[in-house]
């Protein structure tokens, strides 16, 4: 059966309202107990300037960090931190390519295993989503947690909508076991709002695909980058009708298609 995925214009008309979910938190081991990584999905077209982060500090009340910043379409995105050499450990685990190349880094991304961080509207402090709550206990130290697919944005803590790996599930682990285990870029939500692509919408499928990826209703040519989720370009090229990834070994990549005007990174399986 094909799936449907739909690739959105930065200018286009959108179904339904734009929304940030949290989809992951870490706390990395390596050098300086970092990474730090707050990861986030875009499902629409939303301007970052809007927003800003607030964090409690270990189980103290949610406080405002900092404003973040950028215009963003149905895309991960992601805020690293800056404490202890985080930006190097950050960019040792996900690269610097593909949806890694624009991080938003600062020092205020600094999760200890018991903060908890929100994402609030400027304009009237509302609260978009929340990771973790206002609790001294550890719950990520040296560890991760991951949104369940299909659930979010909360506007407060819901932990049966998360997976928590556990303290100490990165202890002495290497980058590439961080890569790994973090799964960066994995998130699915099937009840966001369907959007469009020089208004038609474009199927992709099969997906999982092994040999050939289908592209139907384009009508010109658009760049395909594939990128695997260490953020290394693995294929690029020009298709209007299919793209070869039989080269490609089994495991999950993102593909990134572009024109001039538009762009949109999802998830592909490769078996």
């Amino acid at each position: 059966m094909k799936k449907l995925y739909t690739i959105i214009t930065l200018l286009s008309f959108a179904v339904g309202s734009s929304q940030i979910v949290i989809t992951g938190l870490m706390d990395g081991d390596l050098t300086g107990g970092n990474p730090k990584v707050i990861e986030l999905y875009v499902n629409g077209t939303i301007d970052f300037s809007e927003y800003s982060l607030w964090r409690s500090s270990n189980g103290g009340p949610f406080e405002f960090e900092f404003d973040l910043s950028g215009t963003f379409s149905d895309r991960f995105v992601y805020l690293g931190g800056t404490s202890n050499g985080g930006q190097a450990q950050f960019e040792s685990v996900f690269g610097i390519a593909g949806v890694f190349s624009d991080v938003i880094f600062n020092t205020d991304v600094n999760g200890n295993g018991d903060d908890g961080f929100q994402i609030v509207k400027n304009s009237d402090s509302s609260v978009i989503d929340q990771v973790w709550t206002t609790d001294t206990s550890d719950s990520y130290k040296d560890s991760y947690m991951k949104r369940k697919n299909d659930t979010g944005p909360d506007g407060t803590w819901v932990i049966d909508n998360w997976t928590l790996a556990g303290n100490g599930a990165l202890d002495t682990t290497d980058a590439a076991n961080h890569a790994t285990a973090f799964a960066a870029g994995t998130y699915t939500n099937s009840t966001f709002s369907i959007n469009y692509f020089d208004e038609i919408e474009l199927e992709i499928y099969p997906n999982p695909v092994q040999s050939k990826l289908n592209f139907s209703a384009l009508t010109s040519p658009v760049q395909a980058t594939v990128f695997d989720m260490l953020g290394k370009r693995q294929l690029q090229s020009e298709v209007t009708n299919s793209l070869d990834v039989s080269s490609l070994k089994s495991g999950l990549y993102m593909l990134e298609i572009k024109n001039e005007n538009n762009t949109k990174v999802f998830n592909i399986l490769k078996k």
